[in-house]
């Protein structure tokens, strides 16, 4: 895989982030696949995952948190945000911090 690729596939990452977060879900998921297809990331499930809990599509927010931990068992907050898309759990809101993601991407761009 080339740094061009990677690189892209976390910017499409952050769109998706920024979709997801302006409420348009559709958008968001279509832009999570096209980054996992270029290069699955732990993160890239994780925020799948949530947005699928935000669409009500909960069997498959619970998939993807299931293979974000199977990528990244270390990634903080994985089984939290397992635990938190199911019905009713008390304060799901948001993933991890997004600054952890603007972090990777800013390490990327500058290799």
């Amino acid at each position: 895989m080339t740094m061009e690729t990677l690189t892209r596939a976390w910017e499409i990452l952050q769109d998706a982030y920024q979709a997801q977060m302006e409420g348009d879900y559709d958008r968001a998921v279509e832009l999570y696949q096209s980054s996992l297809e270029l290069h699955p990331t732990a993160e890239a499930h994780t925020f799948l995952g949530w947005t699928y809990h935000f669409q009500g599509r909960i069997d498959e927010a619970i998939a993807e948190c299931k293979r974000a931990i199977e990528l990244d068992p270390l990634l903080p907050g994985s089984a939290g945000n397992r635990a938190a898309v199911f019905p009713g759990a008390a304060g799901a809101r948001f993933p991890a911090p997004y600054g952890e993601l603007r972090s990777k991407v800013s390490v990327l761009s500058s290799q």
